[in-house]
């Protein structure tokens, strides 16, 4: 077996609805996937989960992010258990797995943190508590030969929105070029079209129903209700299609049928 699957330690922090838990996590492994149990928890009740490297931000999230993106890689989901993916386990080669795990480094100070939110009527009335419980799929950095692997590529999974003050096709030109993007999960029904320019050269331009076609037909996705889906691996080769952001102007073009502010969902790998 290429991977061991521990439970982690207890998370700490207030009791309670309106608290946060958090753990911190043992470096020098390589970390997959990590499960997170809930119990006493709705998917909306979890406002935020965040991952820290050192104070640096790599994943600041809603709970129910995670619920949407295994939904749209068609992965099975047990209730009340939301998974934390960094490997992409639907690579077509093992190298391709192997590449997107979280290296971590000894020393490294990693927290996730889950925020809770308020309680419900019937939690209260109920006198329950939220809880949660962690395991992770790891690899070990120690190679073959002896030698030490090294985190090559690293992860960022968040939240932004792009500005649309009109009807029609805005420009997003203010991207960080550098980070290849794995995924932009377009939280709205209002975007119909999507063009990407890398100096001025298109990269992609779709519609809606033929950017979903694509994902049935080709990755066996699952569009979700409310989004545009951008997925640049949709082949399933895993580093070799990241969609490169680096070069004199990158520009992210939806088009909107109606003017307001879009949340997107990030996923971004950087050459660490």
């Amino acid at each position: 077996m290429r991977q061991s699957t521990i439970q982690l330690d207890e998370f700490a922090g207030g009791t309670g609805y309106k608290k946060r838990k958090s753990i911190t996590l043992d470096t020098g492994s390589t970390y997959d996937v990590i499960y997170l149990k809930t119990t006493n928890v709705n998917a909306d009740q979890i406002e935020k989960i965040t991952m820290t490297i050192d104070g640096d931000t790599k994943v600041d999230i809603f709970g129910s992010d995670l619920l949407m993106l295994e939904a749209f890689r068609g992965i099975y989901a047990e209730a009340g258990v939301f998974c934390l993916r960094f490997a992409d386990i639907k690579a077509r080669t093992q190298d391709g797995v192997n590449l997107t795990g979280y290296v971590t480094n000894p020393g490294e100070n990693i927290i996730l943190t889950i925020h809770f939110g308020p309680a419900t009527a019937q939690q209260t009335a109920d006198g329950v508590s939220p809880e949660v419980e962690a395991w992770a799929d790891m690899r070990p950095n120690l190679l073959k030969d002896g030698k030490m692997l090294r985190r090559l590529i690293d992860y960022r999974l968040y939240r932004d929105d792009i500005a649309a003050d009109k009807t029609g096709k805005v420009n997003f030109k203010t991207f960080d070029r550098g980070p290849r993007i794995r995924a932009l999960h377009f939280d709205t029904p209002r975007v119909t079209d999507l063009e990407i320019k890398r100096d001025k050269i298109t990269r992609y331009e779709a519609p809606k129903f033929i950017n979903d076609m694509r994902l049935q037909q080709i990755g066996q996705r699952v569009p979700q209700e409310g989004f545009f889906h951008f997925d640049p691996i949709v082949s399933n080769y895993a580093v070799a299609d990241l969609l490169q952001t680096n070069g004199a102007s990158f520009v992210i073009s939806p088009t909107v049928s109606t003017a307001g502010a879009i949340p997107v969902l990030f996923g971004t790998l950087e050459m660490a």
